[in-house]
């Protein structure tokens, strides 16, 4: 599926959260449909994700960058076809056979092509296609100076990589799985399908009055020594991060379609985009820009944007030009645990914000990148979140664990794994759907009674029993059977296997809540026991049988519940079941 030839007014004004939000979620098996298409080198691993379409290719010892491509040579290698077209920072690609997608399997991932794997052929070396996917060789991709390789999960000594062989006719190079690698180019090159930002046509909007924009067309900004490819730095609001480093001006709008871009020094840009003092004018119409008289259109040629005459335009289809307004500076401050981000961040610079010391990324005043990355600097054993407003919630990748939207609801839009022992705040209750929310306690290992609190609805897991508090006095604290725990209930709960040491817990839906009430209460911080304490709490001993009065120091970590009493005297914990 691709971005349809609607009018670019869709683009510039839909563009934020909806039109290409579509694309992302829709992209169909194969590009075969919007090729020719641009795909850019990208680097670092966060973009490497279950469904990512890539182009891979390798550079021979003498001959130049030769790519992997849906086709054998004598039936046991793969062909390496040589690269037509292209610069460092984009390649035009107009042949399906050369575009891969990614399938997450376990160890790795799959290279997939119109439904074909590449498989094991019939010599060690060699490589072959298959439909089966319990056939495919998994590939580690790891990331080595800026290059890729893929080795064999299954064998780490064997690399895919391109070789020259003499097989044939006439020397070819080939793509094989080798061991002996000191004759082949192992680092490999990846380029990523600009999906985003292919095939926009129609009239083009006009930027409003003094906006501060750079250009855009098929994936590709303006820079002054090229282009740079532009989907890092695209936000999902139709704007570019301030960090782009692509060219910018401003626009100086004289009517519906006529406009003057200005740089810095109030100079204009001319027909050959180079600063000039004498005034310029460009109009724009069927997606693209002209000088007044039509006799020169702008647009990317390769490595670089140019002016095309009209003859030329004619034979470059599918490249509009977009104007995209460059976002204000972002600003990140923290305060009491909230990590707030204003302003426009790039993927980049969004993935490797420090966590340190946040409970909460607030991007609710920030547009998110177009193609967010995972999170670098996020503590993994913490109930850190991430909130987003409702409009970016579709650009919100799986990757992110315990991401939510705020509208007039707070929904809780992808996994969250919650961490025992470690403190969960939310900003409010927050909706969340079955299965979505999952916590594990690791159990002390004797079969005995401990106390849970958890933040969602959830059924008791089989092999399990939990009691609930019904009723105290000023000795006794009475429970009784349950098998169905509601958010924010103290209860007690233990294995009727004592070798049993693990045990997750799983939302049935409803509401993710922090909220805790009645004389078993939870806690969702630690609970620090002070001779302060106005009310000093009762905690379970150890052995599970008696609720006690804690010495000053004793600490009750999150997920656990204390039991709060009117009474001077301890209790103890009476059970009204067959588990006494």
């Amino acid at each position: 599926m691709f971005l349809p030839h609607t009018r670019l007014i869709t683009f510039l004004t839909l563009f934020a959260c909806f039109a290409v939000g579509m694309v992302q979620r829709a992209l169909a098996d194969d590009v075969s449909g919007t090729l020719p298409a641009v795909f850019t080198p990208v680097s670092g691993s966060g973009w490497i994700a279950d469904g990512a379409q890539v182009v891979i290719g390798a550079e021979s010892k003498s001959e130049g960058i030769f790519h992997m491509a849906e086709a054998t040579l004598s039936g046991s290698f793969i062909a390496a076809q040589a690269s037509t077209g292209g610069t460092p920072t984009a390649i035009t690609v107009d042949d399906a056979t050369l575009v891969w997608t990614l399938e997450a399997a376990t160890g790795g991932y799959r290279l997939r092509n119109n439904g074909n794997y590449v498989a094991k052929g019939k010599t060690a070396t060699a490589l072959k296609f298959t439909s089966s996917a319990s056939e495919a060789i998994v590939w580690r991709i790891s990331e080595v100076e800026g290059a890729f390789r893929l080795t064999d999960s299954k064998d780490s000594e064997r690399f895919f990589a391109l070789s020259l062989t003499a097989e044939g006719p006439a020397p070819h190079y080939i793509f094989g799985n080798y061991k002996n690698t000191g004759g082949c180019t192992v680092d490999l090159r990846l380029y990523r399908y600009e999906r985003a930002t292919l095939h926009l046509g129609g009239a083009a909007v006009m930027p409003a009055d003094g906006t501060i924009v750079t250009l855009l067309a098929n994936g590709l900004a303006p820079t002054a020594e090229g282009v740079t490819p532009a989907a890092d730095y695209l936000l999902c609001n139709g704007h570019v991060a301030a960090s782009v480093p692509a060219q910018r001006w401003r626009a100086k709008v004289r009517d519906a379609n006529t406009l003057a871009l200005l740089f810095p020094d109030e100079r204009y840009l001319d027909a050959e985009l180079q600063p000039t003092s004498t005034e310029t004018w460009w109009t724009l119409t069927e997606g693209a820009l002209w000088q007044e008289n039509r006799v020169l259109r702008y647009l990317p040629s390769q490595s670089r944007f140019a002016t095309l005459t009209t003859d030329e335009a004619a034979v470059a289809p599918g490249q509009a030009v977009a104007f995209l307004p460059v976002a204000d500076e972002a600003q990140v401050t923290l305060a009491d645990g909230v990590l707030t981000v204003t302003g426009g961040l790039t993927a980049v610079e969004l993935a490797e914000l420090d966590w340190q010391g946040a409970w909460l990324l607030d991007l609710t005043a920030a547009p998110l990148p177009l193609n967010p990355l995972p999170f670098t600097n996020r503590p993994a054993a913490s109930n850190n979140m991430v909130l987003v407003g409702e409009a970016a919630a579709r650009f919100v990748p799986h990757e992110w664990d315990f991401a939510v939207s705020k509208g007039t609801t707070y929904t809780l839009l992808t996994r969250a794994t919650l961490t025992d022992r470690q403190s969960l705040r939310l900003p409010a209750d927050i909706v969340v759907n079955s299965a979505q929310a999952t916590y594990t306690r690791t159990l002390c290992g004797d079969g005995k009674w401990e106390t849970l609190c958890l933040p969602f609805d959830t059924d008791l897991p089989a092999g399990f029993e939990a009691e609930t508090l019904t009723e105290t006095d000023e000795e006794n604290a009475v429970f009784a059977p349950a098998t169905s725990l509601s958010a924010g209930q103290g209860v007690l709960f233990r294995p009727t296997d004592s070798q049993v040491t693990e045990v997750t817990f799983v939302t049935k839906g409803g509401t993710l809540t922090t909220r805790t009430e009645g004389a078993f209460r939870g806690v969702y911080d630690s609970l620090v026991i002070t001779t302060a304490s106005p009310d000093l709490p009762y905690l379970l001993r150890a052995d599970g049988t008696r609720f006690v009065r804690p010495a000053a120091g004793s600490t009750l970590a999150p997920f656990r519940a204390a039991l709060r009493t009117d009474g001077t005297r301890q209790v103890r914990h009476k059970v009204t079941s067959q588990n006494q």
